[in-house]
């Protein structure tokens, strides 16, 4: 069976063309990168040529060299013997040969020399020519270091150098200086970065930082002016730098102080009652009368406690009718005498307590129908004395006991308190 042909189907492949690129261009590197590289070893195989070529025309150089001074040599040392040998004879066997052959072995020899000389003189005519003979150059002495070295030699080493240009150069750079300082205003307002101390470009800052740029240049004029180690320039320089500089920190510290100004933080005004803030009359007047309260109230406090009558007779004056004339009556069977009281007289100056020392103190009672019925009927003028004393000893301690019911009382009047008595109770 025979099978159709089937179509070619070609899809578009973009990543396809990609590849290719790459490809071509990857070609492309390797080839560049193989030239560059058959060009160096090209160079590099022609300097090595050129190095050989050099190395064997220096060693012809130097055998031709060698071969003229040894010729040069040999020729000197020839005609050293051929003075030697006219000196040793003195002439006269010379004379005796040339009479006989006529001079001919003079002229033969003579001859041939020329000859010799001649054709040495061809093989070396370039050599000569290029590297001529080396003269001998006589030793100068030189000097130790212990040969005194004259002073006139010391000041010829040491050539004064004409300073003036520098001294001219440095009072230029200050009058200079001077000249931008007299011209120079501060501004009036200058613009900050924002959140920086660093002044920004604007025109407000612009004569500030042409200022500053005039300055810093005439800091570097004055680094290129040459000291040739003198002191004065060293010193007049470095004079005019410290003005310089000084001028450069006092624009700093403006800067500085208009940077403080501009971010000063506003005051923060707080929500206060003033029904709330205290006056400070108010609190001395309060002082003042809390002060006067206080011995007013020990006043009362002391003139509200019942003092210890001098006298029964005033104590049944106190008491009520009944208890009055029951209390007359038991004087009058038991025979009590008067009880003068223990306590001495409170002075004015002894009013002024305070309240827990008034609180403190005891306070006496008036004696009830109770304490006389508890007294001992006296049967003699002795023991009425006896039973009085005894009668001051429990009125003293019974006045111990009820001392904290005293207490209590007082508590009792200072505060709002109600008596039970008023209260409604309904059983």
């Amino acid at each position: 069976m025979f099978t159709l042909a089937q179509p070619a189907c070609h899809f578009y492949n973009p990543y396809e063309e990609l590849a290719m690129q790459q490809e071509l261009q990857r070609r492309r590197q390797i080839e560049a990168y193989l030239r560059r590289q058959r060009e160096a070893e090209e160079m590099e195989r022609r300097r090595r040529e050129y190095e050989a070529a050099v190395r064997a025309e220096y060693e012809r150089r130097r055998q031709t060299e060698f071969q003229r001074q040894r010729a040069e040599l040999q020729r000197r040392r020839q005609g050293q013997q051929a003075n030697g040998r006219h000196s040793m004879y003195d002439g006269g066997l010379e004379s005796l040969f040339d009479a006989l052959y006529g001079g001919q072995p003079r002229a033969r020899g003579r001859k041939q020399e020329d000859d010799q000389s001649g054709i040495t003189a061809q093989n070396t005519p370039t050599s000569s020519a290029r590297s001529p003979s080396p003269t001998p150059v006589p030793a100068e002495p030189t000097p130790t270091a212990s040969d005194p070295i004259p002073e006139s030699e010391l000041n010829q080493e040491e050539p004064q150098v004409d300073t003036a240009p520098s001294h001219a150069a440095i009072q230029s750079i200050l009058s200079s200086f001077s000249q931008l300082q007299s011209e120079f205003t501060f501004p009036i307002q200058l613009d900050f970065l924002p959140n920086s101390s660093k002044l920004a470009y604007t025109p407000n800052n612009a004569p500030l930082h042409g200022y500053e740029h005039a300055l810093t240049g005439l800091l570097t004029r004055l680094d290129a002016v040459e000291s040739y180690g003198d002191d004065g320039v060293r010193k007049a320089r470095k004079e005019v730098v410290k003005t310089i500089e000084k001028e450069l920190e006092r624009l700093d510290g403006v800067k500085a102080e208009a940077w403080k100004r501009t971010n000063k933080p506003a005051p923060v005004e707080a929500d206060v009652d003033p029904a709330s803030v205290p006056l400070p009359e108010d609190e001395d007047m309060e002082d003042i009368s809390e002060s006067e309260k206080l011995p007013a109230t020990d006043q009362r406090t002391v003139s509200e406690e019942p003092l210890a009558p001098a006298d029964p007779q005033i104590e049944l004056a106190m008491l009520p009718e009944s208890d009055a004339e029951h209390s007359t009556s038991l004087e009058r069977s038991v025979g009590i005498a008067p009880i003068r009281s223990s306590t001495p007289l409170i002075t004015d100056t002894e009013l002024i307590l305070t309240n827990d020392m008034a609180l403190a103190i005891p306070l006496p009672q008036t004696p009830t129908h109770e304490s006389f019925a508890q007294l001992p009927t006296p049967t003699s003028p002795l023991e009425a004395s006896d039973s009085d004393s005894d009668s001051e000893l429990e009125l003293v301690e019974l006045d111990a006991i009820s001392a904290p019911d005293d207490k209590d009382t007082d508590l009792e009047k200072d505060s709002d308190l109600e008596l039970m008595g008023d209260w409604d109770l309904d059983f």
